[in-house]
């Protein structure tokens, strides 16, 4: 049992906590203090298939939601069948809706052949001009802080999405070659290449006769390519080294 006086001095312990507890309450609950829910503006999706040689080897189908918060968030899948493996990987990619600044890059991708299945992440996360990119191949890990030109794009070599980021960039009404650069994940390395207006003209997109500018990019170490985009900065073509990507998919949801 509690002697008197400290029975008197529990007492008010308890209601100064309780009193505290509950303004704490009203402040939580305040809408002064209350977050503001993100809204979902607008959903792409775009899909593309393979080819090599004339023949189909996979396809990439990418989906793009913009948020009332200015961010810009792409979800990538893809396949190929590459001779006696098949390359699949699943990638995240979040952007600045306003600057296409990258934030944060996830790439999970799986290599399967007859015998053996080989597993390889990359992370990279973004903090102003220092990226920290992690890896984690075959259950080996490590991780590297590389300083590049704030806003750099991330770009994964043999894909069609990532040139979204550097189309952003892109003066289309410019005859001037347009020089541009972005982080390879895989490699640690930024790369760097310029890009021109070669030309125009019209071609055939899902069904449909759609004039559109032909863009070639000059890669300083991992090859040309080239672009065909339209009106509405759709890429409907891409070829870059032995493989084309040609648009068979897009719908946009407001």
């Amino acid at each position: 049992m509690f002697a008197p006086g400290c029975r008197s001095a529990f007492v008010v312990v308890a209601l100064l906590a309780a009193c505290a507890a509950g303004a704490a309450g009203a402040r939580a609950e305040s809408p002064m203090h209350q977050k503001k829910p993100v809204r979902l503006l607008s959903t792409v999706h775009g899909g593309y298939r393979l080819i090599q040689q004339d023949s189909e080897i996979g396809q990439e189908r990418f989906e793009r939601r913009t948020y009332d918060d200015n961010t810009v968030i792409y979800d990538v899948v893809s396949t190929a069948n590459m001779g006696g493996a098949t390359l699949s990987s699943v990638v995240r990619l979040v952007v600045d809706e306003e600057s296409y600044f990258p934030r944060s890059f996830k790439s999970e991708r799986t290599i399967a052949q007859a015998t053996d299945t080989t597993r390889i992440a990359y992370t990279a996360e973004v903090f102003s001009n220092v990226v920290v990119v992690s890896s984690d191949i075959r259950g080996r890990t490590d991780s590297r802080r590389i300083v590049v030109p704030a806003g750099l794009p991330i770009v994964e070599l043999g894909t069609v999405y990532g040139w979204y980021e550097i189309l952003f960039w892109v003066n289309l009404s410019s005859p001037d070659h347009q020089r541009f650069q972005w982080l390879d994940p895989q490699r640690n390395v930024v790369e760097s290449g310029e890009i021109y207006v070669a030309g125009e003209q019209t071609m055939d997109v899902l069904g449909k006769k759609t004039p559109v500018v032909v863009l070639k990019a000059e890669r300083e170490r991992v090859g040309p390519a080239t672009l065909f985009v339209d009106a509405g900065r759709r890429i409907v073509r891409c070829e870059q080294n032995v493989t084309v990507f040609e648009l068979v998919e897009w719908t946009d949801k407001k």
